[in-house]
């Protein structure tokens, strides 16, 4: 994950991202949740992780106000874009 991308996540979440660098990530969740049913005792490896982003507030609310508006406009059924354009 870029650095920007992540940041960009944690502001939109408004939730510390951390990034797993370990490749195949999907696959070793899928192994772990096989091995909490066949050996829930069995040990676990640790998690292979880089850096956390965390949500900056400005910006948590700047996507916070942006899904609102977005809600707003899918209720009425408005497609992207049109509510900026005016009426002749």
């Amino acid at each position: 994950m870029r650095s920007a991308g992540g940041q960009i996540l944690a502001d939109v979440l408004g939730r510390p991202v951390t990034h797993v660098t370990r490749r195949r990530a999907t696959q070793r969740g899928t192994a772990l949740l096989a091995l909490d049913v066949l050996a829930p005792d069995a040990p676990r490896a640790s998690r292979a992780t880089g850096t956390t982003y965390e949500p900056r507030p400005a910006h948590v609310e700047h996507y916070a106000q942006r899904r609102v508006r977005f809600a707003e406009l899918y209720d009425t059924g408005q497609t992207p874009g049109t509510y900026l354009t005016t009426e002749p």
